[in-house]
């Protein structure tokens, strides 16, 4: 892996942990749902993605950033 392609995959899965929660919020806004807990699963999804690409911390940060983000 080039070293270009390896800087690409680390900031791109750091934005996906720092703002994709947010952007998942901004998405479910404009959609009704009756049992919006069901949502929690899209951010697990997000979790779990940036965990399997990049590891630990940006996980750990994806969440916590869910956390801040989520639909209450």
């Amino acid at each position: 892996m080039s070293t270009w392609s390896r800087w690409v995959e680390q900031w791109g899965t750091w934005m996906a942990a720092l703002f994709g929660p947010a952007i998942v919020t901004a998405v479910l806004v404009n959609f009704s749902h009756q049992v919006q807990r069901d949502y929690v699963f899209i951010y697990l999804g997000l979790v779990a993605v940036v965990g399997v690409v990049r590891g630990l911390w940006p996980a750990l940060d994806a969440r916590r950033s869910a956390s801040c983000w989520s639909i209450t």
